[in-house]
This record gives C-alpha cells, structure tokens and sequence, in this order.
C-alpha cells in the first residue's frame, strides 16, 4: 500500500543531499529532521519519535516553530507523523486522527527509507507548530485528498484504519472542509469503497465511485472535481468494506512434526490366572483442559475467527497409531460489533482408549501414553478461501449457481501456537504366573 500512496513534493537538484550536508542513508530510523529555509546546512532539530509519547500531541521547541521549510524524515514501515499549522489540544469527543481546528498538516509516511520534503510545495513554509506519531495499519488502505487540482496543494491523508466503517466521518473545521479539488485512492484494497458527501452530516450531494475494484485498478483518482460540478464541496466521508457473500475456506493438515514435551500416562496392571485369554479390557485417558491452542487471521477486516480441530491416527500391528495429522477447519466472522476478536482460543482435551486383551496365566501391565508437543511459536500456515462476492471484484467470475456473484479464490493465513497431542503409544507386558504360584 506505501508504494500507492503520492511522494511529497521535494527540491529536484541531484545535489540536494550534499547541501544539507548530511548523508542520507545515515539519517537514523525514527528521525524527523526539520531544517530552516534559510540556512540549510545550519543544526535543524531532529524529533526522535523515541522521545515522545505516540498518540499524543506535541507542541514543536521554539528552535524551528513556525520556521521550518524543509523536511528529511526516516520513519519505519507503518509509522506516520502528522505535523500541523495550529497547537490543538484533541477535544473529548474526537480522535487524535480528527484534525479539527489543527490548519494544514502533512503526513509523514515510512518507507523504512530516507524522504525529503519541501514544505514550500504544499503551502506549509514557516507553518510546522505541533505533530503526533503513531502505528498506523496500512492493510486497511487510505484515500488521499488535496487542497488543488491535479493533486497539488495542501493535502491530507485518510487512513481508514483510523475512521470506524459504516459511518458518516465530519471534516468540520479541518483546513480541507469544502477545499478540496482532486483525490486520489490507490492505496485502497480492492473491497473498499469510500464516500464524500457536501454536508457534515453526509447530507447533500456526493460523490460516490471511490473504489478499491474495478477497471481503473491504475487509475484510481481524480484529478479535478470541478469536472463534475463538485469542486471545494465535501464536508464529511464513509467507508466500507465489500465483505463476502459467501465464503468456504479449505480445511488443511497440521503434521505430527514438533517436539513432544510431556506425556500422559494411564496404566493398568493386573493377573489372568485363568487358563483361557480374559475378556477384553481397556486402558483409558480422559483429561480435560491440557492445553491451550491460539488460532489468529492475518485478515484485516475479520471480526471474529473460530476453529475446528480433528486429528486422525495411522493403525499399525501392535498399537494405537503413531502417525497422528490434525485437520483444522476455520470459520470467518465479518458482522461488526464494538469488540473485534481476530484470535480463538481453545483448551485443548485428550480422550483416547485402547483395549486389549490379558494372555492366560500372565501378569500384565497395559501402558497409555499420550505425547503432547508444542507447535513451534506463531507458525503460520497457508490455506486458501472460495469467496462471493456482489460486486465485479478482480480477478473474480460470474457463478451462475450462486446468484451469479462474483466468485475468486482468495490466500487465507492463520498463525497457530499452543498444544496438541502429537501421538499415542501402548505398550503391554506380561509374563507366565510361577507354578508354584498356579492354583
């Protein structure tokens, strides 16, 4: 998604680097360097997200507020910085991510890599006051809005993780309200769509043909809303995501192939004295609760995850089976609710038996005995999903048995850690009654 999103703007002189005096490749990750227009080879001030509380407003020291004009940031992958014009407290009823009231911002985006940015391009030169940093997931998309046509100007990013779905967003008194000329949505999936609407309360006209799928998969954006007669006219938005309309996912094998840790162990002992085989008796396990198995989805929109797990044992001559594979089965929830759980847990309980059937004359001892192993910590495994959807999706087809929906095969990721019972082993001994002891 990072590769999607619009570069901002920077000097184009080849030479840029030297004359900051400074090597881009050294500038430490987790720096944001602010430096004057005029003295660019001066001291700047580096902010160090290290240095300060993600999630909360920070006021820029008075060395560079409201003078800086250049920007060289290294943020890594999925860490943003928002710097802005105005120092504004968060209001109670809002997200650090509502702007309301902060002027011009600019979002710094990591790459993992070095960036430069030239503040006098997006109309922020002598305008940086305070900023905020935080994780951001990039998996869910973001939409970009510009203050310009043809994606120039002021600008902001909307990264949708930040913003609930399904419900109407205001941008009242952000430096954008009904100043916005062009958009762009590259970076969204291709299962969301999203919404602008001219009043705050999504009332008014709108502009509704933002979306991840479609035709225009390299396109995606447009450069001038006054081609539409929608020009500086949008004072809200919502998103959504397409979820399926049906979904079968495959089930797949976790091999016995982790080290067992402990074992549980029943044993029965006793005598045949009688001179003819006893009937059949069995040695049972039955405990509850051995341990504990975690099953967690990698996928973004997921609101709840539930897993089945069967194991199936190899019968070989003289025991139970050693050859155990489990079958997992998984189930998706997409419904939201105020709570999302991507991870299920389960205690784990073994319940095998094993009969067997005492020689004549013997004293015997029947031993049960269940290995547990550990699957080794977060192991991922691949599976895929059948999804429907009602929407032309990419790569998807007309299933004319389902309602015609649009039908793909989509990659499925869980990661599994805990428990299972790796194998069952049974030994019986025994050996002949002394005569003397014979009746």
């Amino acid at each position: 998604m990072i590769e999607n999103l619009t570069k901002l703007p920077s000097l184009l002189s080849s030479g840029f680097s030297s004359l900051l005096g400074l090597s881009l490749e050294s500038l430490p990750s987790g720096t944001v360097r602010l430096l004057l227009d005029d003295n660019l080879q001066g001291p700047g001030l580096n902010l160090l997200i290290s240095d300060y509380i993600p999630g909360v407003r920070h006021t820029i020291p008075s060395k560079l507020f409201d003078s800086a004009t250049y920007i060289v940031f290294n943020l890594p992958i999925g860490t943003v910085m928002t710097l802005m014009d105005h120092v504004v407290p968060v209001e109670s009823s809002c997200t650090i991510a509502n702007l309301r009231g902060c002027g011009a911002c600019v979002d710094l985006v990591g790459t993992g890599e070095t960036q430069l940015v030239d503040l006098r391009f997006i109309n922020m030169n002598d305008c940086l006051s305070s900023f905020f940093w935080r994780k951001v997931d990039l998996n869910l998309g973001a939409i970009e809005l510009f203050a310009d046509a043809n994606f120039q100007g002021s600008r902001c990013t909307l990264f949708l993780s930040e913003w609930s779905p399904e419900k109407i967003h205001s941008i009242s008194e952000w430096w954008l309200q009904d100043n916005i000329s062009s958009v762009r949505w590259k970076a969204l999936t291709d299962l969301q769509t999203v919404q602008l609407f001219e009043h705050d309360d999504g009332s008014g006209n709108s502009y509704n043909n933002i979306k991840g799928y479609g035709e225009d998969w390299h396109t995606k954006e447009l450069a001038d809303f006054a081609d539409i007669q929608f020009n500086d006219g949008i004072s809200s938005f919502s998103w959504n995501q397409l979820t399926p309309k049906k979904e079968v996912i495959k089930p797949f094998q976790i091999k016995n192939n982790s080290q067992s840790s402990y074992g549980i162990t029943q044993t029965l002992s006793g005598t045949n004295e009688s001179d003819s085989d006893k009937s059949a008796l069995k040695v049972i396990i039955n405990k509850k609760n051995v341990e504990t198995v975690t099953v967690t989805t990698t996928n973004s929109w997921v609101t709840g995850v539930k897993g089945t797990f069967t194991y199936k044992k190899s019968n070989k001559v003289g025991d139970i089976g050693t050859d155990y594979t489990w079958s997992v089965e998984l189930s998706f929830s997409y419904t939201r609710t105020e709570t999302k759980s991507t991870t299920y847990t389960e205690e784990m309980s073994v319940s095998v038996e094993q009969s067997f059937v005492p020689p004549p004359n013997t004293i015997y001892t029947a031993i049960l005995t269940a290995n547990i192993g550990k699957i080794p910590e977060k192991t991922v495994y691949n599976t895929t999903a059948e999804r429907w959807y009602d929407r032309p999706v990419m790569g998807a087809k007309q299933d004319p048995d389902n309602n015609n929906w649009y039908k793909r095969t989509e990659p499925v990721s869980v990661i599994i850690s805990g428990g299972l019972c790796t194998d069952v082993v049974f030994n019986v001994s025994s050996q002949k009654i002394p005569k003397s002891s014979q009746p």
